[in-house]
C-alpha cells in the first residue's frame, strides 16, 4: 500500500475501527448514511454484503482506500 493513501471506513462500528486500528493501519471515519433497508425476501446470506456494496458506493470519490462493512445478526 501507498503510505500517502488513507483507509476511509464508512461505518460507524467503533470495533470495526478498534480492529483495524490493532491491525496497525490508520483509519479515518466517515459513516456514511445509505439506505439500510432491504427487501425481507432478500436471503439474510446477501444482506450484509448488498448494505456494505451500498455504504461503499455513498462515499464521496477519492483515490483514499474505502472499507465498508455490514453484519447481520440472527436469533433462534
Amino acid at each position: 500500500m501507498n503510505i500517502k493513501e488513507k483507509i476511509i471506513l464508512v461505518s460507524a462500528s467503533p470495533r470495526r475501527k478498534q480492529i483495524l486500528e490493532d491491525a496497525g493501519f490508520t483509519i479515518a471515519v466517515h459513516p456514511t448514511h445509505a439506505d439500510e433497508s432491504f427487501d425481507p425476501t432478500t436471503p439474510v446470506r446477501e444482506v450484509p454484503e448488498l448494505l456494505a456494496r451500498r455504504k461503499a458506493a455513498a462515499a464521496p470519490p477519492s483515490s483514499d482506500i474505502v472499507i465498508a462493512a455490514d453484519t447481520v445478526v440472527i436469533l433462534g
